[in-house]
């Protein structure tokens, strides 16, 4: 581990020194696990969508017939 030195504004020390003590840690546990959470969701992130664009894209209309036309599309009769 390496220690840092951060400059925050008075009133988020203030709301991070209580957070602290409501779970029972210390403020620098605290603001480490929160960096280390947000780094991981980055990187499931990443991993996710290197996922999908990996994916071939799903052909929308393979029997080769014409797409319907926005009336047809949009008639409610055919709902009923």
């Amino acid at each position: 581990m390496r220690n840092v030195t951060i400059s925050l504004p008075e009133d988020i020390v203030r709301w991070v020194k209580i957070r602290a003590a409501q779970n029972d840690t210390s403020m620098s546990k605290m603001l480490a696990q929160l960096i280390v959470e947000h780094k991981n969701n980055e990187e499931k992130y990443d991993i996710a969508m290197c996922d999908f664009l990996r994916e071939r894209p799903l052909a929308l209309n393979a029997s080769k017939s014409p797409y319907p036309s926005r009336d047809e599309r949009h008639d409610r009769n055919l709902l009923r």
